[in-house]
């Protein structure tokens, strides 16, 4: 398939994920009440966010660094069931963690003991991250056109919701369509993993150099990791639960903006590694200043876009009962931290 093929297969996949991920937020945002938006977009952003900079981010870096040579050597198979392996024992024991404990998580983290009940219903939201190893097995495989299809499956969810009426109907259709789509592929492709033998040496190798590009990567994203779930943590449990919901609530505009990045991204990620595997050193460059190239134009156009036009912005979005100064205040402040964010996202990730 030619380079041209793959760039559109890949555009397509990332608008149709960003585009589902917007549409519902947006869905969520008009059906429920600022309140009760609160209440879910903290338990969705801390779950989410965990889940992202513990879990999905840091393995699919791993996948992204090593599929290639693990092709070459013809373990690839073995290499995949062995990284997908590692991530679903660690979110079932996180997930166990959060069901047992969620009366201290509630009064620890949130200050608030009546999400006990929203807490193990948002639970099933940490199986995003497998999703998202799967998908970047198709990113590193450059198997642009299976990830259209993969990411086409959310279109699922946006069915599951014509049926939500409240909060806790909204953890439900997260549930609903997340197990289904992982019991197709599980389905489809579990003939890859039926004459693989499994090797405990191996395993823990891959475990281990798994929870090295964690911690590495972990350590370069902290603010990352701060901006998107400790503050909004802190303003729930600190301040007021409409000012955190108003923080989450904005968050839309950095789908937007993502949107325009990430299709990008994908594309010239994948590319790097290969050339890395190869060693082609000059065609590397010239995928890395490509794309930082592209992350600063694309975001800094937008982000300027957002802000002249605040008032239009936030009342076609989030409607009517957002168009406060106080969040005019925090759209400023959100959309400079927004573009600032994803320009060194895009230099320290490469």
């Amino acid at each position: 398939m030619s380079k041209y093929a793959d760039f559109t297969y890949n555009f397509i996949g990332a608008a149709i994920f960003s585009g589902i991920n917007f549409l519902l937020k947006l869905i969520f945002i008009r059906i429920l009440s600022p309140q009760d938006y609160a209440v879910y977009g903290n338990i969705y952003n801390a779950f989410t966010t965990l889940s992202g900079f513990l879990i999905t981010y840091p393995i699919s870096i791993y996948i992204l660094q090593n599929y290639q040579i693990k092709l070459k050597e013809k373990q690839i198979n073995t290499f995949l069931l062995y990284a997908i392996l590692f991530i679903t024992l660690l979110l079932l024991i996180t997930s166990i963690t959060c069901y047992i404990y969620s009366n201290q998580i509630c009064n620890w983290i949130f200050g608030n003991l009546n999400w006990n009940k929203n807490i193990q219903l948002g639970i099933p939201l940490l199986l995003s991250g497998l999703l998202e190893v799967i998908a970047t097995c198709y990113i590193a495989a450059i198997q642009f056109k299976s990830y259209v299809f993969f990411r086409g499956t959310l279109i699922l969810q946006l069915v599951v919701i014509v049926w939500v009426k409240n909060v806790n109907d909204v953890f439900n259709s997260f549930t609903v369509t997340y197990i289904t789509i992982l019991l197709i592929y599980f389905l489809k492709y579990k003939h890859y993993y039926k004459d693989l033998s499994f090797k405990r040496s191996e395993f823990w190798e891959t475990c281990k150099s798994i929870i090295k590009t964690s911690f590495l990567f972990f350590r370069a994203t902290g603010f990352d990791f701060t901006i998107w779930c400790i503050v909004p943590l802190l303003l729930t449990k600190y301040t007021s639960l409409e000012l955190s919901g108003l923080i989450i609530a904005l968050s839309i505009f950095q789908q937007l903006l993502t949107f325009f990045i990430g299709f990008s991204s994908n594309f010239f990620y994948s590319n790097i590694a290969k050339c890395v595997a190869n060693k082609n050193i000059k065609k590397t460059y010239l995928y890395i200043k490509s794309s930082i190239f592209y992350t600063i134009l694309v975001s800094s156009i937008i982000g300027f876009i957002f802000i002249i036009n605040e008032n239009k912005v936030i009342s076609l979005f989030l409607g009517q009962q957002y168009n406060t100064p106080t969040v005019h205040y925090l759209f400023y402040l959100y959309t400079c931290c927004m573009v600032i964010d994803i320009i060194l996202n895009a230099i320290i990730g490469i």
